[in-house]
């Protein structure tokens, strides 16, 4: 068996594996994790950013630009080509497109990534994740070689604020490396205010694209508002047909927590119908009221919201935090859904009340001219 000393050993070790123990067929082996880093930052882990399409795809779909709704991703997402015959392949496409078209030009693509110069978890560690400290010059410059010339920012300035980016410096730093900004803050798990508010995001991303240049969306993780971004960007550009599919290709992309709420998956299958025409955009358009009436709340009402997580403790976590401050600010659309799900369902009750009040009353009119008819059946309906 193994000594003390040997088990004290395993405890200590913190990166690879090896036997620590072996007496015969007695053998003491070691799996272990490597120790956890104290902190991220710009420098020992850069920006990860997820491009929507793989690069080698993005030089495939430019190639034909005279198919009107250009090339579907389905067929590409069971591809299982290596990564060099796929490199290969996008060097072959953007030769021929150069040749067949002299004024050619790759289009555009987009990533989705964390919010820039993010700070949380400046305490230390929480349940084994290491507190993140970037900055936002780094970030803006690793950006700005990737070819990123416009941002989507899909958070408010109090979230920029208690991530550590408040907006006039995230602006400045943005600008300061060619970077343009366009923004359409969401509340955490929620969607934009609008179709049309997303549609005009979309012809600012598009004109970037257009010209070549690649746009990053991001929200606080870059995994469910800006993910939002992403699956409206594909369906407009008819690279899907379905929302299912398109929300399966981000998820792959990025990651399988992409659309994170059924708001958020109601909202991209609603912009589905919105980019087609007929009667599903006269559904779409009256889908979009209803989702301004769900989520669309005052101003007043947000400033409300965070003066009471400002003060309030109710989850064991501090007043000043961005977990309780956005978790309080979160709850404030809900309220208003639930406030309109009660009114509605009032309304619904005194319709009921009344058409039962009615045909209560019409089915007694009825066996009153039954019994009249039947005690005096040589009476006309004249009543002679």
């Amino acid at each position: 068996m193994a000594s003390p000393q040997d088990k004290k050993a395993l405890l200590q070790v913190v990166e690879g594996s090896g036997t620590l123990y072996q007496n015969g067929d007695q053998t003491l082996t070691a799996y272990y994790k490597p120790k956890p880093v104290a902190f991220k930052d710009s420098i020992s882990h850069p920006i990860n950013v997820s491009w929507i399409i793989p690069p080698w795809i993005n030089a495939l779909l430019q190639e034909d630009m005279s198919v009107p709704n250009r090339l579907l991703l389905v067929p590409f997402a069971q591809c299982e080509a290596e990564a060099m015959q796929q490199t290969e392949v996008a060097e072959d496409a953007i030769a021929r497109a150069k040749r067949t078209y002299p004024n050619w030009r790759p289009r555009g693509n987009l990533g989705l990534s964390s919010c820039p110069g993010k700070k949380v978890r400046l305490d230390g560690p929480v349940n084994g994740r290491a507190k993140i400290v970037r900055d936002l010059d780094m970030d803006f410059d690793r950006l700005h070689k990737l070819g990123f010339t416009r941002v989507v920012c899909c958070l408010f300035d109090e979230e920029l604020e208690l991530l550590g980016s408040p907006f006039p410096k995230y602006l400045e730093a943005a600008n300061r490396h060619g970077v343009d900004v366009v923004r359409i803050p969401m509340v955490e798990g929620s969607t934009p205010y609008s179709f049309s508010e997303m549609d005009r995001v979309l012809d600012k991303m598009d004109e970037a694209t257009r010209k070549g240049h690649n746009v990053l969306a991001h929200c606080r993780g870059g995994v469910g508002r800006a993910a939002v971004v992403a699956c409206c960007w594909l369906l407009r550009l008819r690279y899907f047909k379905d929302h299912r599919e398109v929300i399966d290709w981000v998820r792959a992309q990025r990651s399988p927590k992409a659309i994170e709420t059924r708001e958020q998956a109601q909202f991209v299958a609603g912009f589905e119908l919105w980019t087609q025409g007929g009667e599903e955009k006269v559904y779409s358009r009256a889908y979009e009221a209803e989702i301004q009436r769900r989520i669309n709340f005052s101003e007043a009402d947000m400033a409300k919201a965070r003066e009471d997580a400002a003060t309030k403790n109710t989850r064991g976590h501090r007043a000043d935090s961005p977990r309780q401050r956005h978790a309080q600010s979160y709850q404030q659309p809900h309220q208003h859904q639930q406030h309109y799900q009660q009114q509605h369902y009032q309304q619904y009750q005194q319709q009921n009340q009344h058409q039962q009040h009615q045909q209560h009353q019409q089915h007694q009119q009825q066996q009153q001219q039954q019994q009249q008819q039947q005690y005096h059946p040589l009476r006309s309906n004249n009543g002679e």
